[in-house]
This record gives structure tokens, C-alpha cells and sequence, in this order.
């Protein structure tokens, strides 16, 4: 498991300031969604799937993405260009480039268009990623994705919700 603070300084934070897509709410999102989807970051391909890296992406789900990142002049730059990507890389990069794996799964909320649920209720960020991210015909549960999640920043029992910061981005 890669270390949760080092995760978020060097990988979460970059990447999602360099699209511009940086909140408290975001980061801790996907904090969870690692935590769970690859047991913070233990694995980078899906045993017995097709799902690449630390947020084990579905292809039909990063192909949605990249047509999401396409459609926006702006976004497509602050995406491609500080990786020297002129076209869009095969989703085996997920695998190895963090910070574009990262950038990913914020595009994929983003997509939703709903508010983030605040960085601070545990509950809201399981739903959240249960309705958008796994969806109902995933097999995450709330009881795992919780386990996970504490487990991964080092919480026991009920602590490990980060106080209220902030409010909450767009998604």
C-alpha cells in the first residue's frame, strides 16, 4: 500500500490543480475511491478483469473520459500537454502514470455533474461513489469501501473523517 499522505501530496494535488479540478471534497473522493478499488494502490491491474490502474478504470469508462476531455479546448491542453501527449494514450497508462490515472478518475465525477459530497461525511462519499463510480451493479460495499478507506489513511474505528473544510466543489 502506498503511503496515503505522500499519495495525496505528490500525485492528487498536481494532477488536480493542473486541470484546475482541485478541491478538499475532490481529493478526499478520490482518496476513497483508491482506498477501495485498489487497496491504496497495492494493486495497478484488475485480478481477473480488464480494469487498469490505481482506480481500476473499466476501458468504456475511460474511453467516455477522454471523449468528455476531447470536447473541451481548454481542458484537452491542461490534460495532454504537460505529459507530452499529443494524442490520448492507450488506458494501459493508467498503470504507470499516477498522476494521469488521477486526472481520469476526476474526469469520471466529473462527468456526473453533481455536486462532490464534502470531504467530511464518509457516508455521503460512499454513496456517491456507489451511484457514479461502481454503480449497482458493482460489488462494493459500504461495510468494505469504509474498512478500506480508514484502513488506507490510518484511521481506527470511527476517526479518520477529516474535520469540515471548505464547501463543496463541482463536480
Amino acid at each position: 500500500m502506498i503511503d496515503n499522505a505522500q499519495f495525496r501530496e505528490f500525485i492528487i494535488r498536481p494532477a488536480l490543480n493542473q486541470i484546475k479540478m482541485y478541491s478538499v471534497d475532490a481529493e478526499e473522493l478520490l482518496v476513497a475511491t483508491l482506498a477501495h478499488e485498489s487497496l491504496g494502490c497495492s494493486y495497478l491491474a484488475q485480478v481477473g478483469g480488464d480494469a487498469c490502474g490505481p482506480y481500476m478504470v473499466q476501458k468504456e469508462t475511460y474511453k467516455s473520459a477522454l471523449c468528455c476531455i476531447n470536447r473541451d479546448f481548454t481542458l484537452r491542453n491542461n490534460v495532454y500537454k504537460p505529459f507530452g501527449y499529443t494524442l490520448p494514450p492507450s488506458i494501459e497508462v493508467l498503470r504507470y502514470n499516477l498522476r494521469f490515472a488521477t486526472i481520469i478518475a476526476r474526469i469520471i465525477y466529473h462527468m456526473v455533474n453533481k455536486p462532490l459530497p464534502l470531504a467530511n461525511n464518509i457516508d455521503d462519499i460512499w454513496q456517491y461513489y456507489k451511484t457514479y463510480y461502481n454503480t449497482v451493479e458493482g460489488s462494493a460495499t459500504k461495510e468494505a469501501f469504509i474498512s478500506n478507506y480508514r484502513r488506507f489513511i490510518g484511521a481506527k474505528d470511527e476517526e479518520g473523517i477529516r474535520p469540515k473544510r471548505g464547501t463543496s466543489g463541482k463536480a
